[in-house]
């Protein structure tokens, strides 16, 4: 493990960074300003190490990061509706950041926040934040711990814990943007991608979640059983003519035929959601989670004025962010599971992204 500090925040708060690194081929750089990791590295057959995710060299430009590259969102990810919800019969009022709704817990996320490094070794790092009671309008004092661990399989796991002291909203999510090509390589429209999700949350064109569960079944959104994140992008279809492209919940299909031994824990179920291959190389991600849903984000609104490492200008879909989450607009929809943690109940949720 090699730690250094790389700048201070607008406050005066040191920023490091600490490059992690397994005992195969991966290497991962993460900082304690938002928990967010600023690169992921995969080392190829030609013996050089690709980066494999997007992001920024230089951490003023992560203090705005509107595309929320690498950040860990929390704790609540994706949008809910008109901004508030109700909670045991107390309504909360949040931001209203993304038109008239909600997204990502607002723009003063715990993305844009110093936490706390607690443990770190050569391949992980433990960092936690305590969450006040009504901060960005979400209920409770809540205390949340991130680890992410580098395993000798090439797997990146991702752990988190959270309790707090009133029943309050936790959903997590990582929202990392994956090319495997490279992360300045172009467009990723050539990946294959695969989901075990024969289902996926009706949204309307602000995206947000009806509460209708629709089949993929003869629509373009079916990826179950692989196919190019290009191949029906553009198709004359609502739900990717409102997106952009794809910006959609997909339900997990958690099965004993999708059931991962190898991640779940003894009291976490964990299964194998999604499959995402880089076609040239070809190197494969998979992505394991005991969460119900996975968003399928294509970049569709990266901007040129995003400049990332080495001076390259994103476009769309230049990357793609594969989002293991409950269901966006959860609080409101009693119908889809439930979100929330009880007080004094720790919550534990874990997603693994696994190279092959």
């Amino acid at each position: 493990m090699h730690k250094i500090l790389w700048d201070q925040t607008k406050d005066g708060e040191d920023v490091f960074i600490y490059e992690l690194q397994n005992q195969n081929h991966l290497k991962a750089n993460i900082m304690n300003y938002g928990a967010n990791l600023l690169s992921l590295s995969y080392y190829t057959k030609e013996k050089i190490w690709r980066n494999i995710t997007l992001g920024y060299d230089n951490l003023t430009q992560y203090f705005e990061n509107a595309p929320c590259f690498g950040a860990i969102v929390a704790p609540n990810a994706n949008r809910i509706e008109n901004a508030s919800f109700i909670l045991n019969q107390k309504n909360y009022t949040l931001e209203a950041n993304d038109g008239i709704n909600n997204l990502h817990s607002g723009s003063c996320g715990l993305q844009k926040r110093i936490w706390e490094v607690s443990n770190v070794t050569d391949s992980s790092i433990t960092l936690t934040y305590h969450k006040h009671d009504m901060d960005m309008g979400f209920p409770g004092n809540l205390f949340i711990k991130v680890t992410y661990t580098l395993q000798k399989e090439d797997a990146f796991i991702i752990d988190y814990e959270a309790i707090s002291d009133t029943d309050t909203i936790f959903n997590p999510t990582f929202h990392g943007y994956f090319n495997l090509s490279g992360d300045d390589s172009g467009t990723v429209l050539d990946h294959m991608l695969q989901l075990n999700a024969s289902h996926y949350t009706y949204a309307n064109s602000a995206s947000i979640p009806t509460g209708e569960i629709v089949t993929v079944q003869h629509t373009p959104m079916d990826f179950t059983k692989g196919k190019t994140l290009g191949q029906d992008i553009n198709k004359d279809y609502p739900p990717l003519i409102w997106g952009h492209g794809y910006d959609h919940n997909y339900i997990i299909d958690q099965s004993k035929e999708t059931l991962s031994h190898q991640y779940s824990l003894d009291s976490l179920a964990v299964y194998h959601a999604a499959s995402l291959r880089e076609t040239k190389t070809p190197l494969e991600l998979r992505v394991y989670t005991d969460l119900p849903g996975i968003q399928i984000y294509t970049g569709n609104y990266l901007d040129p004025s995003d400049v990332g490492r080495n001076n390259h200008s994103y476009q769309p879909q230049d990357g793609v962010a594969l989002e293991a989450q409950f269901f966006p607009n959860t609080p409101n929809i009693s119908s889809f599971p439930t979100s929330v943690i009880k007080a004094g109940e720790k919550t534990y949720h874990r997603t693994v992204y696994q190279f092959n």
